[in-house]
């Protein structure tokens, strides 16, 4: 399926805006896209997303339940990587909290150790 990215892109700003509102830190593209070699064949679109504060389930759900709405769009895949960023006060350094999601067959999983994927309810 040739699929038009940047509907698709618009589409997906929108509700994490529409979501998480001053709680949005950024939203960046990372993988094939950001580095010039995505297949609107083949390629899945990868998306990073940084929020200030956690995610709470019911937030989430809703999130996932309006990006299944974009399922039909993104039959190639689409990967959601969610960074809560926490500065720590002594050192100034921050320190990343990061919840993975993907779309598969039409559903939503999240990730629930590196490597055990479970479908998001």
């Amino acid at each position: 399926m040739n699929i038009q990215v940047e509907p698709i892109l618009d589409r997906f700003t929108a509700i994490f805006r529409e979501e998480l509102e001053a709680d949005l830190a950024g939203i960046y593209l990372h993988g094939s896209l950001a580095m010039g070699c995505f297949n609107p064949v083949g390629s899945d679109i990868d998306i990073l997303v940084v929020i200030r504060t956690p995610l709470p389930h019911a937030r989430a759900a809703r999130i996932a339940q309006k990006l299944l709405a974009l399922r039909d769009d993104i039959a190639n895949g689409l990967e959601i990587l969610i960074y809560r960023s926490i500065r720590t006060l002594r050192s100034g350094m921050k320190v990343y909290f990061c919840c993975i999601f993907q779309f598969k067959d039409g559903l939503i999983y999240r990730q629930r150790r590196f490597d055990c994927f479970e479908r998001f309810q």
